[in-house]
């Protein structure tokens, strides 16, 4: 073989040992090279080939002082080589060092570059411990001013209390309103008033106004006269007011004009236009002459406690002659009486006796601090031990008070309000018709 030939097979051998010393090329880094004890730390390490006999992690994972917390995996990068990321920590300090590994490819090896890796404790950022200062004495917390508010808001609830005890059922003159109801003939007016106002037959609603005339009428004479007038037909209303033993004035004018009404409203008759506003004017007329009469029969005819209890229990209301109202009529029924207490002057007791329904009433609208009120007082006979027993629980009371406040708004009870009945200075019954 010629000289020539040998440098030639030399060369070739040189340029494919180099070309693949180029493709086993491996390298490593750390993020850096100082950290604190316990602080995480990427180990990096790059390679052309992954044609590796030994996984280069199996070099580090020998490594004592080094703990691995993520061993990461090979991902390719643009240039075509290999790049993976393994996380680790130390948790003692001083100085190590990742020592050159020969890593072993299938047809090379290469020998790893080392890295040098300082771990440090980290830094105290307490001061230097001072001398301990001797005691200091300081003042005791000044608790009078809440003590001192706190009476104060006690007090004033024992005299808000104190007060309501000592009015317990007693109603002061002027502080009941007293319902008057209207007249049979004022409440007719008003309506025709408010019928002649819709101008409904100007706008062609003709029986409308005058079904709205007739039931007015109609009404007024039942409140008036004590006539079955809403149920009765024209002809048996008239019989009836003509055989009552009353001097009805214009009656035959007022017949003419009902049966005229029907007419209109059930056989459809046709009036001249005068007459819609004729018999309006004809109807407040009729009321109004025979208002004598209507005042005569609502005295004979009048429920008052007297006429409803008999005079024994009416003698116990201020105003015997007063008209019941309906909400108490309702409830007059086979119950009998039932007695009942009504308080005045924080002690004194004052029972009355009146229909069992009427008592529930009243009993169910007491709120509750008039309850515990009238139970203290029943405790005892004797007036001195009243006092002593309701001083003695004032105090418990006013405490609480806020609280029984918010409790009976939240429940929506009753807690300071009176009952359905009251006494007068004359320690007589007064009707409260706010509780009705």
């Amino acid at each position: 073989m010629s000289i020539r030939s040998v440098l030639l097979l030399i060369f070739i051998r040189l340029c494919f040992m180099q070309s693949m010393h180029a493709q086993v090329d491996f390298k490593q880094s750390l993020d850096s090279t100082f950290m604190f004890i316990g602080d995480q730390q990427i180990l990096t390490q790059k390679s052309k080939s992954l044609e590796f006999q030994v996984d280069p992690l199996a070099y580090v994972d020998t490594l004592s002082w080094m703990e691995i917390l993520e061993k990461g995996s090979w991902q390719q990068l643009p240039d075509k080589s290999y790049e993976r990321k393994i996380r680790f920590t130390v948790f003692d300090s001083g100085q190590y060092l990742i020592p050159a590994f020969n890593i072993y490819y299938r047809n090379d090896s290469v020998v790893s570059n080392p890295l040098q890796l300082d771990v440090s404790f980290v830094p105290d950022s307490l001061q230097e411990l001072r001398p301990i200062k001797d005691i200091i004495e300081t003042d005791a917390p000044n608790y009078f001013p809440y003590y001192l508010i706190g009476g104060i808001l006690v007090l004033a609830g024992m005299l808000f209390l104190l007060y309501l005890f000592f009015k317990a059922d007693s109603i002061s003159p002027g502080t009941i309103e007293y319902k008057i109801q209207e007249t049979a003939l004022q409440k007719a007016l008003r309506n025709l008033d408010e019928l002649n106002s819709l101008k409904l037959w100007q706008q062609g609603e003709i029986k409308i106004y005058y079904d709205r005339l007739t039931d007015i009428v109609r009404k007024y004479i039942s409140d008036a006269f004590y006539l079955p007038a809403l149920e009765s037909t024209t002809e048996e209303l008239i019989e009836k007011m003509t055989h009552s033993g009353m001097d009805y004035k214009h009656l035959q004018d007022l017949k003419i004009a009902l049966k005229e009404i029907d007419l209109v409203k059930f056989a459809n008759l046709h009036l001249d236009i005068s007459k819609h506003q004729h018999h309006l004017d004809f109807m407040r007329m009729f009321m109004e002459s025979n208002d004598s009469i209507g005042r005569m029969l609502d005295v004979q005819n009048k429920k008052t406690f007297e006429k409803i209890l008999g005079s024994e229990l009416a003698s116990q209301f201020e105003n015997p002659q007063e008209e019941v109202p309906r909400n108490l009529l309702d409830l007059i029924g086979p119950l009998g009486e039932k007695e009942f207490v009504l308080i005045s002057g924080l002690v004194n007791k004052n029972t009355f006796s009146l229909p069992k329904q009427w008592v529930l009433l009243h009993e169910r609208k007491v709120g509750q601090l008039f309850r515990w009120h009238k139970n203290l007082v029943d405790k005892t006979d004797q007036p001195a031990l009243r006092v002593i027993l309701i001083v003695m629980a004032l105090p418990f009371i006013a405490v609480f008070l806020p609280f029984l406040m918010i409790i009976a708004f939240w429940k929506n009870e009753r807690l300071i309000q009176s009952g359905l009945f009251g006494l007068s200075k004359q320690q007589k019954l007064i009707l409260n018709y706010k509780e009705l």
